[in-house]
């Protein structure tokens, strides 16, 4: 380290250093709160930080910051120690009670006083810290050391502040795009098998196209998202590898048989002036749903041909935003902050995750039902609802209460009650009547569209049962 550059401030208070937004593993951080969650998405590592902190003391590794205005610092490196430190200070900083209440009792248990004010180095060269930090993080311990940055971190964290990576720049840009319209990546996320593929030309026939330092849709926001989800699920679950993208060829048919998948292939982007990308690719006025590109009588539902091409004279008329065509139920934007008290429902949503709706139609409606049953209880308990007899009552009396308190708009509130009848409807489409008929009869099945949207339907009203402050979008 170029110990010229940094000074040693002493005596920091903990409220004067801020969370990086940009620090890779917080990633589109919003504000200070929000970065905290964003490290909490890993909550074991951050326990054993805390745990180590309060039994041996602080790393005397350095806290490398930044200055910044009204006398605070930006920490460069260190994020998940300040994070540690606040929480043990101020365990409310967690927005889940059972993680207030761990971190209150490693608190409470401490060897060790636990600092309120620490030292720090800081500096303003950003070539400098950049240096540095990148230097930095080898050694994990089970989350008590400094975790190593493997691909997708590295390049995260040079996007971030503005430097340029020497490989994965295209790639980084967009998963960066993706966090920012809440999709998820995980750390491990195999961004170098992204980087087979997803070149200038590639990324237009996929609707995006680079500018200012950044990747924006050239299409509309609902689609690109569907777009983006796909790429991260297909990737992050390995269903596509290296030797699925190796080559030219193999990219055409990824790239042809997602846009098929998505009801999105065949139309034209025509949605910027700079992009390339030509047939197969998709439109600025495309947009995905139920329903899309399926054959009728030889004609997809939106006026085209079965073969993708337009019919003379069809109009292409807006299809429906049910985002249905997914690998599984549970959407990759669906992130509830579950408390330890209800591990079991974590564990049936990580199942439902896990679970290929096409592969296992059953298993799916099964676990989705249970899914459904621990929300609706976890928000009645949580407000001390008297419960009734049969489910789809208790699930209305939730949404009641949850409009009532501004946790779902109208569109919302009607959607989920249409859903919770107590009765079947065939007007409506599948509901939880219908779940629970699959499961007792000997010959109803479920069909993956249909769970789909379902939980499209419900999502909002899944939500709202774990999280309070969920207002609508």
């Amino acid at each position: 380290m170029t110990r010229t550059a940094f000074i040693a401030v002493p005596a920091v208070p903990l409220d004067r250093l801020l969370l990086d937004i940009n620090n890779p593993r917080i990633r589109a951080g919003t504000d200070q709160p929000d970065c905290i969650e964003r490290l909490l998405r890993k909550p074991k590592q951050l326990l054993a930080l805390a745990k180590d902190i309060a039994a041996n003391g602080l790393s005397t590794a350095p806290i490398l910051v930044e200055p910044a205005k009204g006398k605070k610092f930006v920490v460069w490196d260190g994020n998940r120690r300040i994070t540690a430190l606040k929480l043990l200070n101020d365990p409310s900083l967690a927005r889940s009670k059972a993680l207030q209440a761990q971190f209150a009792g490693v608190a409470a248990r401490a060897a060790v006083a636990i600092p309120e004010r620490i030292d720090v180095l800081a500096s303003s060269d950003h070539e400098v810290l950049l240096k540095e930090v990148l230097g930095r993080h080898a050694g994990a311990q089970d989350g008590a050391g400094q975790l190593n940055w493997d691909a997708l971190l590295r390049t995260m964290f040079l996007l971030g502040h503005k430097a340029v990576p020497k490989e994965y720049r295209l790639s980084g840009l967009l998963l960066m795009w993706a966090e920012e319209h809440g999709i998820q990546v995980a750390d491990d996320f195999p961004i170098s098998t992204v980087h087979r593929f997803l070149n200038k030309p590639n990324l237009a026939r996929l609707g995006f196209h680079e500018k200012n330092g950044a990747v924006e849709p050239s299409v509309e926001k609902d689609v690109a998202v569907r777009i983006v989800e796909r790429i991260v699920q297909d990737f992050e679950s390995e269903r596509v590898r290296v030797e699925n993208v190796f080559d030219a060829a193999l990219q055409d048919r990824y790239i042809t048989g997602l846009l098929k998948e998505l009801g999105l292939a065949g139309v034209k982007n025509t949605g910027d002036a700079n992009d390339t990308g030509g047939d197969g690719g998709v439109g600025a006025g495309a947009r995905a749903g139920a329903g899309a590109g399926k054959a009728n009588d030889g004609a997809s539902d939106d006026g085209a041909a079965a073969d993708g091409r337009q019919k003379p004279g069809g109009r292409r008329k807006p299809l429906l935003k049910a985002d249905w065509d997914r690998k599984s139920i549970v959407r990759p934007r669906f992130k509830p902050d579950i408390p330890d008290a209800y591990w079991k429902a974590d564990e049936v949503l990580k199942e439902l995750r896990r679970t290929e709706t096409q592969k296992s139609h059953l298993a799916t409606a099964a676990l989705f039902r249970v899914f459904i049953e621990f929300s609706t209880k976890a928000y009645m308990k949580r407000h001390r609802m008297q419960p009734a007899n049969e489910m789809h009552k208790n699930a209305l009396a939730v949404i009641v209460h949850m409009r009532q308190h501004g946790r779902l708009d109208t569109g919302e509130t009607d959607a989920a009650t249409r859903r919770f009848k107590e009765k079947s409807q065939s007007s409506v489409g599948m509901q939880y009547a219908t779940l629970n008929d699959f499961i007792h009869s000997f010959k109803n099945m479920p069909d993956r569209e249909s769970l789909h949207v379902l939980w499209t339907d419900i999502e909002p009203y899944l939500e709202a049962s774990w999280d309070d402050s969920r207002r609508p979008h």
